[in-house]
């Protein structure tokens, strides 16, 4: 994946949950969930940035990422490309 960051996990897990929090001046941003065996994109979400708000500047939208995966296909790491995200309470359990 061109421009592509990755966060990679030591261990595979069952269930990921995070938060996402995009600005309105940066770009459409796509995440996708890594499968363990393989680190291809196992699921994978597209954000559209926030359409500005007449009566507010820096408006953010923010998203919660909640994923079960199925046994023996867990998730080993999260990548992203596109516009500034900020990840955080990143929630791991096997």
């Amino acid at each position: 994946l061109r421009s592509a960051c990755k966060l990679l996990f030591r261990h595979a897990y069952q269930h990921v949950s995070f938060q996402v929090e995009m600005e309105d001046r940066t770009a459409d941003a796509h995440i996708g969930l890594l499968r363990h065996t393989t680190l291809t994109e196992m699921q994978a979400f597209t954000l559209h940035r926030p359409k500005p708000l007449r009566t507010q500047e820096g408006s953010r939208l923010r998203h919660t990422i909640d994923y079960h995966a199925p046994a023996l296909d867990e998730v080993q790491g999260i990548v992203w490309r596109g516009g500034n995200l900020k990840l955080s309470h990143i929630h791991l359990e096997p």
